[in-house]
């Protein structure tokens, strides 16, 4: 299941959580999947892109925040544990 669904900041792209652990990248125009980033969690919330363009932000119900780039592979590059207690809405 999605959600949460947010646009990218040029409106070409949207980034769709889901609650089975994955962040997916859509081109808009195209209507085309372009990349899934595999998480080891579930319960996604929230998964936002950075002013750059290229770093995409995801946090869940159990507090942990993970950044992720989109410009190489192995896309995890940052993870908080303990990050936030409630519920987060974006």
């Amino acid at each position: 299941m999605i959600t949460n669904i947010s646009w990218v900041r040029d409106g070409t792209h949207i980034l769709c959580a889901t609650d089975f652990g994955s962040i997916q990248v859509w081109d808009v125009a195209r209507a085309k999947l372009v990349r899934t980033l595999r998480t080891p969690d579930t319960n996604l919330r929230i998964a936002g892109m950075g002013a750059e363009g290229h770093i995409v932000i995801q946090g869940n119900r159990n507090g942990v925040l993970r950044q992720h780039d989109l410009r190489v592979p192995n896309h995890l590059t940052y993870t908080v544990e303990n990050a936030h207690s409630q519920e987060v809405i974006h």
